[in-house]
């Protein structure tokens, strides 16, 4: 018999970073900076560079590992209704219109562990997510692990190393994420005269 294996796909985190222009020598090398830090970890991780090309791309990005036990997600719905009379012909109506908003939240945590004793990646993969957060106007982030995708706006954050080694370097963190992304459909305006007549 053949059993197919599981595919497995790593968790992706993106965060907007565009920054503003500001045509110096100090921005130009920081750039740089930031591209030969995701090629060395590119060369670190035997693969493609996690937020690779980032002076090119409005979005850095970075592989993490994610705990798939630890998502959450919740969803409201708000609605309002505004009145309003108006005189119509020789008839006097009264208008509702309605309007909402559908927000859709994901909370989810991500772990960092080291492989190998001395190992400082815990450190720099928390610190550059903090840097990526920090240079991000919009705060807008997407997260995707296999087929859980999801952009929106990072509403809240929390980071905290867990383990450290003799040294004090940190071997074991976590960082504690929520997305939301809000949808606000057109106002629709219901003539209670029309209503009543209809029904």
């Amino acid at each position: 018999m053949n059993h197919e294996q599981p595919s497995y796909r790593k968790a992706v985190l993106k965060i907007d970073c565009k920054e503003q222009n500001t045509g110096g020598i100090a921005a130009a090398k920081s750039a740089k900076q930031r591209q030969n830090l995701a090629a060395k970890r590119a060369l670190e991780q035997g693969g493609a560079a996690a937020g690779g090309n980032a002076g090119s791309r409005d979005r850095d990005e970075i592989a993490v590992q994610y705990n798939p036990a630890s998502i959450k997600y919740r969803a409201s719905v708000t609605e309002s209704d505004k009145v309003k009379y108006e005189n119509q012909g020789n008839q006097d109506c009264q208008i509702t219109t309605v309007s909402g908003e559908s927000t859709v939240g994901i909370s989810f945590s991500l772990l960092f562990h080291s492989r190998y004793s001395g190992d400082q990646s815990v450190r720099e993969q928390m610190e550059r997510i903090l840097d990526m957060i920090r240079r991000s106007s919009t705060k807008q982030v997407e997260f995707a692990w296999s087929n859980i995708q999801i952009e929106g706006r990072l509403v809240s954050f929390s980071g905290e190393y867990d383990m450290f080694d003799p040294s004090g370097v940190p071997i074991s963190g976590h960082m504690d994420m929520t997305i939301e992304t809000s949808r606000k459909p057109e106002p629709t305006d219901k003539t209670v005269d029309t209503l009543e007549a209809n029904s």
